[in-house]
């Protein structure tokens, strides 16, 4: 095989597969806002108690942003949009918790499984979560999995923006686990026992 053969071969080969990228999205906060339906929802079953999030998770996450040739790395900041997303929640079902430490309950949100992959034109998102409603003290109330999943065509730009899917499965997530917990029979029995106190 000639030098020039070998030289067009190689940039053939390279063509075809591509050069990866890395992207870092960054998070837009207003895009964890519920909205007004959502709020309404969880505002009518408010109770009169504190309630603290805490987001079990790594702080930056990958997905894949996948192009005709190439398939790219993206990573975002899924622990921020959790946290911010389910305070979002849980502030407008529970009172927000001041300087008091064992006198709140606590949501933990814990993630096993996030996947999010991305085309130029849309995104698919998933996201399994272990839900635990824990009362002042530790003590456990319920616990359940939560999982969502959203196909979004992609609005802003998909190598700077975490995209729309992210934060409807998230918010999904977030008030589809708030409206659980303020149907469990005993999640109310625990929750109306502190609001007595």
């Amino acid at each position: 095989m000639s030098i020039l053969s070998r030289l067009f071969f190689a940039s053939a080969l390279l063509a075809c597969a591509g050069c990866s990228s890395v992207y870092h999205l960054a998070n837009q906060p207003n895009s964890t806002e519920l909205s007004q339906a959502q709020k309404a929802a969880l505002l009518a079953k408010k109770s009169a108690v504190p309630c603290r999030v805490d987001v079990i998770c790594p702080s930056d996450m990958v997905g894949k942003y996948n192009t005709f040739f190439t398939s790219n790395v993206c990573h975002y900041p899924l622990e921020k949009i959790l946290e911010q997303a389910f305070s979002n929640a849980v502030y407008s079902s529970f009172e927000q918790p001041g300087g008091e430490i064992l006198d709140a309950f606590t949501l933990k949100v814990e993630v096993y499984k996030s996947q999010l992959l991305m085309s130029k034109t849309d995104a698919t998102y998933t996201i399994s979560l272990n839900i635990t409603l824990e009362e002042p003290g530790e003590k456990k109330v319920i616990t359940f999995n939560e999982e969502k999943t959203n196909f979004i065509p992609i609005k802003g730009n998909v190598k700077t923006e975490v995209p729309e899917a992210v934060y409807e499965v998230v918010k999904e997530a977030a008030v589809s686990a708030l409206n659980k917990i303020k149907t469990d029979p005993k999640a109310i029995k625990t929750i109306k026992r502190f609001e007595k106190k």
